[in-house]
């Protein structure tokens, strides 16, 4: 009778730790959701669309399912949690976050908006009424600054009291306990927390140094594959970014969706599917046209795949927490919309500029080399899923918009978490032969190179700004986009700033 009422009291405790995560959890993506709705919005917006996202949290977390006290034993793993934290701690140190180590070349972009949304007034505006080149290429005298930089937005209020360098450093421990976050919501996910998972998700992604020696080949091109080299985007717009590099380059874009993703897969339930997709819509707009994909699939598939749509699925997602929650971010699509992007087919492109012989190829030795190898992982049970997934992956890469490979390379985010998940199950089952094993090692080991250039990259140059006394250094030379004349930011200015005119968006605009 006793250890029974230990046992039970011990289960509560655990819950409440559990409870306590998956509320942190939503808070990391609402707090920022609900800064840009606050301050971007009027009153008659911004108050009934907070209060509806908060609404819906509420409805969403209320019904929590939780774990069994010998799965949370198997979680709470002191040990193994200090082994985590510590490689979480280096992992996002090396990542460039708070200029502590060298920050990747799309860390110009990224300062330069947490430049603007410190020095600016909220909603961030540009004059450049007296600057013709700049009003010329974005169209207007006046523009706004038009992107999901929701992520930004706590550290950039701790950066209008503390400055730029405190607002880099909050923003490091906002990223370390996001991903940190994201590992326990993967553990949750699957009843116990295993180092070998993390190893995996720093070797996951394509073989593109593979992908490099056969285009440097083609194009007689000689290329350091080893070393400081950026090998990730080695196949042009067709890539698979490695979680690695996803972390180091598109960090604002990446956390949330990993968060969000892994936020859906553990709760399962059509009822909160809408929620999901607004939770991730204000951080990206591609990484959340991915997970909409994801919910069509469960939705047509059942979360287990193993059941189609049927009438009580759909009445299900209709819930009122979806509703709200979709209603909650419609003004933060309607902020992403100003941009005025290209868009269209990449073979139907390639076939009017003269070059789809190269673009097929291209396409070839990406479905083959970037997840196409993952092939081994399919097994009798998941089939259907990681199938499904290849589709999704397949396709999203031969549509482009803006111009760039953003489309395929950040909608494909969701889907790649979810085949990981698949490969660290495919790991764990106990029917895989050793010869499966081998070979998934194997190709883990050669993906693993893509991000050992960016570990290499990232520790060498910190050590030459180190020998320079440059202890914390950042990538900024942008500074702001409210001048851009003769910036290199000039060639896709239109991605962060839209014209500010008089329209239908301009009336809900403070």
């Amino acid at each position: 009778m006793e250890q029974k009422l230990e046992n039970e009291k011990v289960w509560r405790r655990y819950k409440k730790i559990d409870l306590a995560l998956i509320i942190c959890s939503y808070l990391m993506l609402a707090i920022p959701i609900a800064m840009l709705l606050m301050f971007w919005f009027k009153w008659y917006v911004s108050i009934p669309c907070t209060i509806c996202l908060a609404g819906a949290l509420v409805l969403v977390i209320k019904k929590t399912k939780y774990k069994s006290i010998e799965e949370y034993k198997n979680i709470f793993n002191c040990k193994k949690i200090t082994i985590m934290v510590l490689c979480i701690l280096g992992l996002n140190i090396l990542s460039g976050a708070g200029g502590l180590f060298y920050q990747n070349w799309d860390y110009k972009g990224r300062n330069a908006i947490l430049h603007d949304l410190i020095d600016y007034d909220w909603p961030v505006k540009y004059d450049y009424s007296e600057k013709e080149y700049e009003a010329n290429r974005i169209g207007a005298e006046k523009g706004f600054l038009s992107y999901y930089f929701a992520y930004w937005l706590p550290g950039a209020a701790i950066g209008k009291s503390l400055g730029f360098t405190a607002a880099n450093i909050f923003l490091l421990l906002w990223q370390i306990w996001g991903t940190t976050l994201f590992f326990y919501l993967l553990f949750r996910k699957l009843n116990k927390i295993k180092i070998k998972y993390f190893l995996i998700f720093i070797c996951f992604g394509g073989l593109d140094i593979v992908t490099r020696f056969i285009v440097n080949k083609w194009l007689g091109e000689s290329v350091l594959l080893l070393g400081s080299s950026h090998i990730d985007t080695a196949n042009g717009m067709f890539c698979m970014s490695t979680f690695v590099t996803q972390l180091f380059w598109v960090f604002n874009q990446s956390l949330p969706a990993w968060i969000v993703t892994m936020l859906l897969v553990n709760d399962k339930s059509y009822k909160n599917l809408g929620v999901f997709v607004a939770l991730l819509l204000p951080f990206s707009p591609f990484p959340c046209l991915g997970l909409i994909l994801v919910c069509i699939l469960v939705i047509i598939f059942g979360f287990n795949f193993n059941s189609l749509i049927n009438v009580g699925r759909i009445k299900k997602l209709f819930s009122i927490q979806n509703i709200i929650g979709v209603i909650s971010v419609i003004p933060i699509g309607l902020l992403f919309l100003q941009n005025s992007s290209e868009k269209g087919s990449v073979f139907i492109r390639a076939y009017n500029n003269g070059n789809l012989t190269h673009i097929l190829i291209g396409y070839l030795l990406f479905l083959i080399l970037e997840f196409g190898i993952y092939s081994i992982i399919i097994t009798k049970e998941n089939r259907k899923r990681v199938l499904s997934y290849f589709i999704i992956l397949a396709i999203l890469p031969t549509f482009y918009l803006g111009g760039g490979l953003d489309l395929g390379n950040r909608a494909t985010i969701p889907i790649l978490i979810l085949l990981y998940i698949e490969v660290l199950k495919f790991v764990d089952n106990k029917n895989t032969t050793k010869r499966r094993l081998i070979i998934l090692y194997v190709i883990l080991s050669i993906a693993f190179l893509t991000n050992f250039n960016e570990f290499y990259r990232s520790i060498t140059n910190t050590i030459d700004n180190w020998k320079n006394h440059r202890f914390i250094t950042y990538n900024d030379s942008y500074t702001t986009f409210g001048q851009f004349e003769n910036k290199e930011c000039d060639i896709f200015i239109k991605n962060f700033i839209a014209p500010d005119k008089n329209n239908y968006f301009k009336k809900i605009l403070k």
